[in-house]
């Protein structure tokens, strides 16, 4: 039986860095909060909220999520992480019905967000508290699964690997706000004040991460393959028949790989 966490702060910033993956991952496990519908099964399907002018809909009437905590002591460095959910979203592509797989820290609605201080290479900081953004770390598929579109650029792909120069997506709200007037492409940020400096290879369209957002959070987007986190959300888009219906399909999918991995959401 699935048991809810406790519900608790969304935002936290004091103390918090991303000098390195363990440092988001930690992050994300301490933010990490469900807020879907139980069904009989154990699986959620996420509640039907819709928006008006605050970011896109993702139409969650063909959209299932499941969340996945690796154990660290059977997943202990980046290079395990990634190669566990890399082989995930390969065997639930697969899937019949299934358009669309991707991982993200935080699916819309759950909570699961991290929120981190914001540094704008060449620009010097604002006075007092830096500027929080949400950091997402997200597989390419995130994109397309939520219908989310790009603005500029690229999206992030599996070619944006742990040997690859560091990048990230924007989402447009943030680069209205800090690259007003100009191009946020090949720019550089950095998230947590020890955070690696990221290239921006693409701005997207925003999305509405809470039904608490009055307007989208700036967002910031690494690939998970640069920022593997134990804790994440498994989306899948089905192009037919209820999305519940593939529950026990994904089960066994992920238990091939790892037949003691819990799933939950």
């Amino acid at each position: 039986m699935i048991k809810a966490r406790p519900v608790i702060a969304r935002e936290r910033l004091g103390g918090t860095v991303l000098n390195d993956t363990e440092e988001l991952d930690k992050a994300a496990q301490d933010l990490s909060v469900s807020r879907h519908a139980e069904t009989k099964t154990g699986w959620r399907a996420p509640y039907p909220y819709t928006y008006s002018g605050i970011g896109i809909h993702i139409d969650p009437s063909t959209l299932l999520t499941v969340r996945l905590r690796l154990d660290e002591s059977r997943y202990a460095t980046p290079a395990q992480v990634s190669a566990f959910y890399r082989e995930a979203l390969a065997r639930v592509r697969v899937l019949p019905g299934v358009s669309a797989a991707a991982m993200v820290t935080g699916m819309p609605y759950s909570r699961n967000a991290v929120n981190l201080p914001l540094a704008i290479e060449g620009q010097s900081p604002e006075k007092g508290t830096p500027p929080a953004v949400m950091v997402q770390s997200v597989s390419g598929d995130y994109f397309r699964a939520l219908n989310v579109p790009l603005r500029a650029g690229r999206f992030l792909g599996d070619m944006d690997g742990p040997e690859q120069p560091r990048v990230a997506v924007v989402s447009e709200r943030l680069a209205r706000r800090f690259f007003a007037g100009r191009s946020p492409i090949g720019e550089r940020i950095r998230v947590g004040p020890n955070g690696p400096w990221l290239t921006i290879a693409g701005v997207t369209g925003d999305i509405a991460q809470s039904v608490m957002d009055r307007e989208p959070q700036a967002t910031v987007y690494l690939p998970y393959l640069q920022a593997p986190v134990r804790e994440m959300n498994l989306g899948l888009r089905v192009s037919s028949g209820g999305p519940l219906a593939l529950a026990s399909a994904v089960t066994a999918a992920v238990r091939s790989i790892d037949p003691e991995q819990p799933i939950e959401n």
